[in-house]
């Protein structure tokens, strides 16, 4: 595991615990748009990570859900969604999840997927593959391998069901990742 996929995955449990603590606490909601909004949670949470990024490098390209641009002609660029979730949380319904993606010029170099209230950490790098390394695991970290390029493919996917949501049937949205 590369020093930047360890520093990523100190980002992502940093903003877990953060909102991890908030998490019974009331909540501040404010609204983006129709069935888009953010709470004070995602905020501190988005805070501490641009923090942390920012103490390591200065000049680092961010692009957060939370009102930060990176600057234009940026090569690398850190991308924060500080709550995937944001509806779930602020109901108390314990599914959320956190992600930190880095990318250099294109797609994704490495990621961090965590989910803090039950501490499913996934990170993946490029050069690496892809680990479960929540700490409630036994082993520790553990690798998960991809058989053939095909099912390298298929990893790339994200799906998630939203009942209420997406729609009357609470249907299955697929969004790949990276893109």
């Amino acid at each position: 595991m590369s020093d930047l996929l360890e520093f990523t995955i100190e980002l992502a449990r940093t903003a877990g615990d953060i909102l991890h603590e908030m998490y019974q606490r009331p909540r501040e909601i404010h609204a983006k748009g129709l069935r888009d909004f953010y709470t004070d949670a995602d905020l501190a949470a988005q805070a501490a990570i641009v923090e942390r990024i920012r103490s390591r490098e200065p000049q680092a390209a961010i692009l957060a859900e939370e009102n930060i641009q990176p600057p234009a002609g940026a090569t690398s660029m850190w991308v924060i969604d500080p709550l995937d979730g944001t509806t779930n949380y602020s109901r108390h319904i314990p599914f959320l999840r956190l992600a930190v993606p880095l990318t250099l010029g294109g797609p994704s170099v490495l990621g961090v997927i965590y989910d803090p209230l039950q501490d499913d950490l996934f990170a993946a790098e490029e050069e690496g593959g892809i680990a479960d390394a929540g700490e409630h695991d036994v082993g520790g970290e553990e690798e998960i391998g991809v058989e053939s390029e095909a099912g390298a493919e298929e990893c790339g996917s994200v799906a998630e069901q939203i009942p209420g949501e997406a729609g009357a049937g609470g249907e299955v949205l697929v969004r790949r990742v990276g893109e």
